[in-house]
């Protein structure tokens, strides 16, 4: 199986949580299906992580500016001077090449040009060399955080972005943002809401088979103060949902889906 530019381009931005209503379903249904599609979204996913990571590591550190997807890119189409399309083989190769080249910065950022570092067999095993953060970060799950509007009206209807709700007190639904949280044991991930509150979820400790315990809160109105929403041990893949607070005639509902 293989995937051209275009497949490639919508998955970097569905891992990005870029893609919503036919798009991002369109996407979903392919990866249901297409293991090398779900393998590629998965790697993009890791070097989101690696970033996580390298600031772990770097306390004060700065990454220097880098476009992911077009070095990624530039990669592939050097290799398509061989080939007329490519295999997952040569996608995770060209990650690894991405992923080289996030360099740090103590006292300034630095523009880096994509391409210009190869990575060598041996900077795998190097201390706080980005192949080693990107093996580190690889075994990490992640939060899929999307943050849904509930209203009531008078035309049912639920955003395709969504799929489907469970039965709560509206009966109209919109996607507003979603989000991909690294989840660090012991440590909190945050992002911004659309009501000006901040979420954060932490990962407290994964079971011996593989579920994982997590809690979630959000900030108070106008205060820095948290409420806790949820203390749960989640299924990866499996939505549950926290929150229904109130928000422009309706709520904020938030849809968590812990990834593996």
């Amino acid at each position: 199986m293989s995937l051209d530019r275009e497949t490639m381009h919508k998955l970097m931005e569905y891992a990005d949580g870029e893609l919503a209503n036919d798009d991002c379903r369109d996407v979903e249904a392919l990866l249901a299906t297409d293991a090398d599609a779900a393998r590629f979204v998965r790697d993009i996913r890791l070097l989101g992580q690696v970033i996580s990571v390298v600031h772990e590591h770097h306390d004060g550190a700065k990454i220097a500016a880098f476009d992911v997807a077009t070095s990624v890119m530039n990669k592939l189409d050097a290799r398509r001077k061989q080939a007329a399309r490519l295999r997952v083989g040569g996608i995770v190769a060209a990650l690894a090449v991405a992923a080289s080249v996030f360099l740090l910065a103590r006292s300034k950022e630095i523009t880096v040009a994509p391409s210009t570092f190869a990575l060598k067999n041996d900077t795998i095993s190097k201390p706080g060399s980005p192949a080693r953060m990107a093996a580190e970060a690889e075994s990490r799950p992640s939060a899929e955080i999307l943050v849904i509007h509930g209203t009531r009206c008078d035309e049912p209807s639920v955003d395709p972005a969504i799929g489907e709700m469970p039965p709560l007190q509206y009966n109209c639904y919109k996607a507003l943002d979603k989000k991909i949280l690294p989840l660090v044991k012991g440590q909190t991930s945050t992002m911004a809401l659309p009501d000006a509150r901040t979420f954060q979820i932490t990962l407290n400790d994964v079971t011996a088979d593989k579920r994982y315990k997590v809690g979630a809160a959000v900030s108070k109105p106008d205060s820095r103060d948290f409420l806790k929403l949820v203390n749960i041990t989640a299924e990866p893949n499996k939505r549950f949902n926290v929150g229904d607070w109130a928000y422009q005639n309706g709520a904020v509902v938030l849809a968590i889906r812990i990834l593996p």
